[in-house]
């Protein structure tokens, strides 16, 4: 798989004056997707599923998507979409939801996603109740189905785990200290997960980066 067939999707959201991202990677069905079609499809697949879980206190902002191999293939797209819940006591921005996507290839590490708009009726004892794990579910469960366009519902991209390179390593342990994406001419690792975990117990995320 070349790496001009792999994009990153960066969402940007904000709530209570604080601003987040989430960023995923997917793999083009096929080499008439670029760009454009990649956002598109995660607007159309995604997106939705995520503001089910946000309260009206969160509002979506933009999509930036850029292909891995090909600097000339981006797209950014404005949004204006707030979330789906009503807001009742929300919690904090950094406190969040997580999912894990088990690995299915031993080179990589299992992939991992929070998810903020949770609200204090979501937590019981620092324990997610059923609908919080139903609403992350359901979105992890849209993350690793087949991502569609809008139009006609044709199959535009995957979720995909890729295994990022070590930029800087520690001398003295061996320990990587800076990791980065693949770049042009090297092969990059990756999974398309099929299963997904909901984590039961809250989490947080202090880097603002979910």
């Amino acid at each position: 798989m070349a790496l001009d067939d792999l994009y990153q999707i960066t969402h940007k959201y904000e709530a209570f004056g604080t601003s987040m991202h989430n960023v995923y990677h997917a793999e083009r069905a096929n080499p008439t997707e670029f760009a454009q079609e990649i956002n598109d499809a995660f607007a159309n697949s995604i997106l939705p599923i995520i503001r089910l879980l946000q309260t009206t206190a969160f509002n979506n902002v933009e999509q930036v998507c850029f292909n891995l191999g090909d600097p000339t293939d981006f797209h950014t797209q404005t949004l204006a979409a707030a979330g789906l819940r009503a807001i009742g006591n929300d919690e904090p921005s950094f406190v969040s939801g997580g999912v894990r996507f088990p690995t299915l290839n031993r080179a990589v590490h299992s992939g991992q996603k929070r998810f903020a708009g949770l609200t204090e009726t979501d937590i019981g004892a620092g324990v997610l109740v059923a609908g919080a794990i139903t609403l992350l579910a359901n979105i992890a469960d849209a993350l690793i189905a087949n991502w569609l366009a809008s139009a006609d519902a044709h199959h535009v991209c995957n979720y995909v785990i890729i295994k990022r390179v070590c930029e800087t390593t520690d001398p003295v342990t061996g320990k990587c200290l800076e990791y980065r994406l693949p770049e042009l001419l090297e092969t990059p690792v990756f999974y398309t997960p099929t299963a997904r975990v909901v984590n039961t117990l809250a989490t947080s995320q202090v880097s603002r980066k979910m």
